[in-house]
């Protein structure tokens, strides 16, 4: 009989785990692991945004340089309004070329002269101003060759996520004869 209750004993002090408490640190493993890899992809996911908005913020700057290269060497302005510029561009080889600044509404796409500068393009308007900040138009709506010395232009591009960043900058028209 002794024998009998040290077996019993002996099975009674083994250590192991319960199904119970294997399932249990299986599901606390599981939450664990879905917390973790939530973050990652929302680390994933953050990164390809940065990296969508970047690309736009630089794109709106190779457009923008582009538009003040050619807007700097303007000779006149043939017309203007929100949406589009017609004017004159000097060129040192050749005559002077006329060129257009517009917006293709149902493209979304900005061009000049024929070359297509940029698309997922939201937003594009043309202020015009005789002094930095004084409208020389109505409502800044049109270009008046008699007053106008100064652009602004606001440039809208969907970005990451279909998120608009809007650039803005103004450009001095040096070689334009305002009458100012």
């Amino acid at each position: 009989m002794i024998n009998i209750l040290k077996k019993n004993r002996y099975f009674n002090t083994k250590k192991g785990f319960t199904i119970i408490e294997f399932v249990v640190s299986m599901v606390i493993l599981a939450i664990i692991s879905l917390v973790i890899g939530m973050g990652f992809i929302q680390m994933i996911h953050g990164y390809f945004i940065a990296k969508g908005n970047a690309s736009t913020s630089q794109n709106a700057q190779i457009v923008l340089a582009r538009v003040v290269k050619e807007l700097k060497s303007t000779l006149s302005i043939t017309s203007g309004d929100t949406a589009s510029i017609t004017f004159d561009s000097e060129s040192i080889s050749s005559p002077p070329k006329t060129l257009v600044l517009s917006l293709d509404n149902t493209r979304q796409e900005l061009s000049l002269g024929g070359d297509l500068l940029a698309n997922h393009v939201k937003t594009f308007n043309l202020s015009y101003f005789d002094q930095y900040d004084k409208v020389s138009a109505p409502a800044g709506l049109s270009y008046l060759p008699k007053s106008t010395a100064i652009i602004k232009i606001t440039l809208g591009l969907s970005g990451a996520d279909n998120e608009v960043a809007t650039f803005e900058l103004r450009i001095f028209l040096s070689k334009v004869i305002t009458g100012i």
